[in-house]
Order: structure tokens, then C-alpha cells, then sequence
């Protein structure tokens, strides 16, 4: 029940790829990282098109479904043949495209495999199609470090390139939770640098994790630092970490 109950998360956060990626939730890790258990989605349906006359969205819309019970029985192999002969033929403004992309670089990620050469752009949406699947892949257990590792060594990629916020957020968290505080830091300071006149979200879950890593790193231990960095989220509006910001802000003041 909870691998469904996974799959149906998935499917609902992400009904055209990259629409995944905007912020939910009230906790920070579910806010930047998939918050499902190790499926991968529910039963897909179609939202975007209604007439039965369009044959070829309606094709594709037929792969997409034996593709994922082909994943649900756990036939990776004809799971991923069936994905790579869609994906190298069907139209790329057929908005099942992108779904239907999203699931292969899942669904390899979680496998702890690499997608096809010829499919793999490396944009930031790749990147966080591909995380996704390292998260799944965590959540399961059994190769927790192994995929913890490629995930961080994917989003790695994302270091020096202008833009990939959520990218550089996720990595920063992962160093978070490693206790590397010297490469969070490096990680924050730089993209809150690029971002210094950025006050719309996702921007505000840099300024949160600064601010934890000013209260939890031992050696950068600085509560006045901390303080400033939480009330950055403040003033970000539409911010959905407001209460979590308060409630440290509220901590450190005693």
C-alpha cells in the first residue's frame, strides 16, 4: 500500500515534467525532494487531451500505461526497450513527452543505471528527473549509500553553472545532512551571491538551510548570522516556510 501510495504522489506532483519541481509541503526535505516511498507512479491519465480523434497522443498515452505496469510487474528491460522506442519516435511538443522522459530517467536512476546517450540532455530538469530517482532509490534502503553518492555526484554538475537553483539546493541539503559543513557553505554562499536580488521562492530554502548550518556547524556556530539568514525566508513572499522560520527564529531568541 505505501509503494502505491508512492506511485500515486509521484504522478500527482508531477502532471507535465517540471512542474515536479516547484516548491510543496511544510518540511524542508519534502519541499526540494521527492516525498514518496520508493514507487514510482499511479496508473497515468491523461489531463491534457480529451478527443479520442488524437490518435498519436492517445498512442503514446497507451505506452505510457504498458510502460508503467511493465515497472510495476518488474520488467525493467522491456520496461525501458518499450520508453526508448516511444521516446526516439513520438512528437517532443506532446506534453506525454515529458512524462513520459521523466519516468525513463526515473525509473534508470532508481535502477541505479544511466539513461541512453541520445536521450540525455543535461539541463536542470535532467538533473532533477534523475534525483528524483536517487531519493526513490534511498527510500527503498538497500543501496542507500551507493545511490546517496550518485545523487550527489549527478547534482555536482550543477556547480559553476548559472541557474539550476533547485539543483544547487538539493546538493547543498545532502551536504547538510553529510555534516560536510565546509561544502554547504561553499555551495550557499555562492548561489545566494548569484541570487542577491532573488526574493521569490525556491530561493528562500537557501536562505533556511544557511541558517541551519550557522546553528548546527561547530566551528561557524553563529546565532546573530543564523537569525539574519531565517529572516531573509521572511521576506520572501508567498514562502511557504514561513511557520518552520518563525519556530527557529522563536528558539533562538531565547
Amino acid at each position: 500500500m505505501r509503494l502505491f501510495l508512492g506511485f500515486l504522489l509521484v504522478f500527482f506532483l508531477c502532471p507535465v515534467w517540471g512542474e515536479s519541481y516547484s516548491v510543496r509541503g511544510e518540511k524542508i526535505e519534502e519541499q526540494i525532494s521527492p516525498s514518496h516511498d520508493g514507487s514510482t507512479k499511479e496508473e497515468p491519465r491523461d489531463t491534457t487531451h480529451t478527443n479520442e480523434k488524437d490518435e498519436p497522443h492517445n498512442i503514446l498515452l497507451q505506452k505510457y500505461k504498458e510502460a508503467f505496469f511493465l515497472f510495476e510487474a518488474g520488467k525493467n528491460n522491456e520496461a525501458f526497450a518499450l520508453l526508448e522506442e516511444v521516446l526516439s519516435q513520438a512528437k517532443k511538443e506532446d506534453p506525454l513527452f515529458m512524462r513520459l522522459k521523466y519516468l525513463y530517467f526515473l525509473e534508470k536512476a532508481k535502477n541505479r543505471a544511466l539513461p541512453k546517450a541520445e536521450f540525455f540532455e543535461e539541463n536542470e530538469k535532467t538533473l532533477l528527473a534523475l534525483s528524483d530517482g536517487y531519493v526513490l532509490c534511498q527510500n527503498l534502503g538497500e543501496k542507500f549509500q551507493e545511490c546517496q553518492e550518485l545523487e550527489k555526484r549527478l547534482l555536482e554538475k550543477s556547480w559553476g553553472k548559472k541557474g539550476y537553483i533547485l539543483a544547487k539546493i538539493r546538493l547543498s541539503r545532502l551536504y547538510l545532512q553529510e555534516k560536510n559543513y565546509d561544502r554547504a557553505h561553499e555551495l550557499l554562499l555562492g548561489l545566494l551571491e548569484e541570487n542577491k536580488n532573488n526574493l521569490t521562492p525556491p530561493i528562500d530554502y537557501a536562505w533556511f538551510l544557511l541558517g541551519q548550518l550557522y546553528e548546527e556547524d561547530p566551528h561557524r556556530r553563529n546565532i546573530v548570522m543564523a537569525r539574519k539568514a531565517y529572516e531573509k525566508v521572511l521576506r520572501i513572499q508567498n514562502s511557504l516556510l514561513r511557520e518552520k522560520t518563525r519556530e527557529h527564529l522563536k528558539r533562538l531568541n531565547f
